[in-house]
């Protein structure tokens, strides 16, 4: 049996035993009874010290672990015999060697051990003369408590083995969390210099542009402010515009970096909000919902949510536009934002600035559409498939 457990249950035999044969006065004589009490203190000591320190030295020089065991079990079992001899006592000392050669060597093996050290305790049984009912009624008496024995020794022996299976599958599972986590630490870090990298661009492309084209137009206002005094208000006129327009640019960026604004809100509520800005810098704007408002993921939400935002960041752009309508429009299939003005049609149209061509490559990852035009004023249409 398994280490203290098994202790105790070998010294609990070699007690009970050695009771037996102590208070049976008529048992043995004198000398005998003091060879039978060194025999017992030989048999418990080579039963829980020595077991230990087999397999402990069988664990270092494996080619020499067969010869070890079978002398092991071999000394102990014809000690027992011994005793059987001379005090005529039961088998029970053989039930802690069964339980340990259960537990050390081969099915094969263990059981042909019982076996044998079965038919040489009937042979001694025969040699003493016992009446062969005695020695039917002993071997009964004797399987039974082997198959106790063996069966809570083979169940004890499988919990001890899935124990230390799910130990091992704990530990690689600690180890796997591990490497998890370093690998999640480094995608965070990835991502967070993804992202500051692309902000980097965004800044230089934006905030940089208008500080060169600001500066370009306060040089020429400096260069005529003596010669031709009339052409520098214009200049300053468009410098103010374009630094206006930088600010603008700024404190978008700034709002990029802010949570998302459809976050722990309706994507219908985050709009209405959106256009209630846009009121209050003086643009007329209607806002409508049509069709069922249901939930749709985060990423859907806020791709049309960038789409209104750039819609009406254009309008306000426009200054000949004085009235705008948004719609947000449920269907089955797909859901989708409407910006649409009533500005005028100017001789030069740009539909490739860096905010609608970010809302198309934003779309088409959603395998949605952007539509974009003029229809008596200009028209945005985004749509996604739900």
């Amino acid at each position: 049996m398994p280490g203290k457990f098994g202790h105790i249950a070998t010294l609990g035999v070699v007690i009970a035993v050695a009771f037996y044969v102590f208070t049976a006065s008529s048992l043995l004589v004198q000398p005998w009874l003091t060879v039978m009490a060194i025999l017992l203190v030989v048999y418990a000591v080579l039963g829980t010290i020595g077991i230990d320190a087999l397999e402990r030295f069988s664990d270092h020089i494996n080619t020499r672990s067969k010869l070890l065991v079978s002398s092991y079990f071999g000394l102990l079992t014809a000690l027992v015999l011994f005793m059987m001899s001379i005090a005529g006592i039961s088998m029970v000392l053989l039930y802690p060697l069964f339980s340990q050669a259960i537990l050390t060597v081969q099915r094969r093996t263990w059981v042909g051990y019982i076996l044998g050290s079965v038919l040489l305790a009937t042979g001694l049984m025969l040699a003493r003369q016992i009446p062969p009912f005695e020695i039917a009624s002993s071997l009964m008496s004797f399987a039974s408590g082997v198959v106790f024995v063996a069966g809570f020794t083979i169940v004890t022996q499988r919990e001890a083995a899935q124990r230390a299976k799910i130990e091992q599958l704990a530990a690689e599972l600690r180890s796997a969390n591990a490497v998890l986590a370093h690998y999640a630490s480094q995608v965070e870090q990835l991502a967070t210099m993804q992202e500051r990298n692309r902000l980097a661009r965004e800044i230089h492309d934006t905030l940089g542009h208008y500080l060169t084209a600001l500066s370009v137009q306060l040089e020429a206002a400096r260069a005529l402010l003596n010669k031709q005094p009339e052409a520098v208000e214009p200049l300053i006129t468009k410098a103010q515009t374009l630094a206006r327009d930088g600010l603008s640019e700024v404190r978008r960026s700034v709002a990029a970096l802010r949570a998302a604004p459809t976050e722990n809100k309706p994507l219908p509520d985050a709009l209405r909000e959106l256009v209630a800005e846009a009121q209050a810098s003086g643009l007329d704007v209607a806002y409508r919902v049509e069709g069922n408002a249901s939930a749709v993921s985060a990423v859907i939400e806020m791709t049309l949510y960038r789409a209104v935002q750039e819609g009406l960041t254009n309008i306000r752009k426009h200054a000949n536009a004085t009235r705008a309508e948004v719609v947000l429009a449920y269907a089955p299939n797909q859901i989708l934002v409407r910006v649409k003005d009533n500005g005028s049609q100017p001789s030069k149209i740009n539909e490739a600035g860096f905010g609608l061509i970010g809302l198309r490559e934003r779309t088409q990852l959603l395998n949605g559409q952007v539509r974009s035009g003029w229809q008596n004023g200009f028209m945005l249409e985004v749509s996604v498939p739900r």
